[in-house]
């Protein structure tokens, strides 16, 4: 292969990879409301919880120790969340749970 064709083929891939990036970066959004977290667990000195949407769509979602301890699986809390619907992953800001 010539190398110009090389230098256009890595180009092309450079560009796709990025774009793909910058997609998935600003495919996350705000979010906040009632959810069910289905599952919770610790990787590491992370802590993770999973919750699903009225929808059906579940999120795994990074929260802060604080903000696991609060709650259990089937719990129903009221979670405001950065999340995205492309990776469906996302970042606990806070949780209310009735008591």
């Amino acid at each position: 292969m010539k190398k110009w064709k090389k230098v256009l083929l890595a180009a092309v891939l450079l560009l796709a990879v990025g774009g793909y990036a910058a997609f998935v970066k600003i495919s996350y959004y705000p979010m906040g409301g009632k959810v069910t977290t289905v599952d919770k667990y610790q990787s590491g000195d992370k802590y993770y919880i999973v919750v699903e949407e009225a929808t059906g769509t579940e999120f795994t979602l990074l929260c802060p120790e604080s903000e696991y301890d609060k709650v259990n699986a089937g719990d129903e809390v009221y979670c405001e969340r950065d999340q995205s619907i492309v990776t469906h992953k996302g970042e606990v800001h806070r949780i209310e749970k009735d008591n």
